[in-house]
């Protein structure tokens, strides 16, 4: 990703996924600090930076990282088991 265009065209695909969005948006932080303020995780835009680090945590496969803050921010979309469990 060289330029803002390329990472919002990206943006705009439809099987984007919120941690691919995260890691795209970092890539321009990265490239420019100043836009931290704007699209960091912490950013006015982000309605709840708990649940969006939460969700891009739980897309990468790294549960056992959440704090406690991300758990209750996801905590709707904890999945109970109703497997009777299998006997030895």
């Amino acid at each position: 990703m060289n330029s803002f265009q390329e990472v919002c065209l990206e943006l705009q695909k439809a099987d984007i996924t919120l941690s691919d969005a995260r890691g795209l948006l970092d890539i321009l932080i990265q490239q420019d600090p100043n836009l931290e303020l704007y699209l960091g995780t912490n950013a006015r835009i982000v309605k709840d930076p708990n649940f969006e680090r939460g969700i891009v945590k739980i897309l990468k496969r790294k549960e056992g990282y959440l704090t406690p803050g991300e758990t209750a921010a996801v905590s709707m979309f904890h999945k109970i088991s109703t497997e009777a469990p299998i006997d030895a």
